[in-house]
């Protein structure tokens, strides 16, 4: 597939890692809410749309989290199951050298934005 148009929103937060928002645009699909990080290291990945994995509440069967204490529906209490939360990927590339292909071309038009803001 091929990268139509990307948009990128840079975040103005001082003190996080994220440093922006992509949205890419391919021949006939978009995906949105790819998040531009920078790693311990300061280089900068893309991270894929996710979302928290979560399970039924014994009671009242409402989607809660896996380290929700109570219910946000009826407010039964429940037990955590895990102390951090877990995400899965919503759209990933399958194969390395179209996840290589995207993120390039990602980062590479957040390094633009970034030059553009400046002027």
């Amino acid at each position: 597939m091929k990268i139509t148009k990307i948009n990128v929103n840079v975040v103005q937060k001082e003190g996080t890692r994220l440093k922006a928002y992509a949205t890419v645009m391919l021949e006939e699909l978009a995906i949105r809410n790819l998040r531009i990080i920078e790693g311990k290291s300061g280089d900068l990945f893309v991270a894929m749309p996710s979302k928290e994995s979560t399970r039924p509440c014994p009671s009242c069967k409402a989607s809660i989290s896996y380290r929700d204490a109570y219910c946000k529906k009826c407010g039964v209490k429940v037990t955590p199951v895990i102390q951090a939360a877990q995400y899965h990927d919503l759209v990933y590339p399958t194969t390395d050298d179209f996840r290589k292909y995207l993120e390039k071309n990602i980062v590479d038009a957040y390094k633009k934005a970034l030059k553009d803001k400046e002027k």
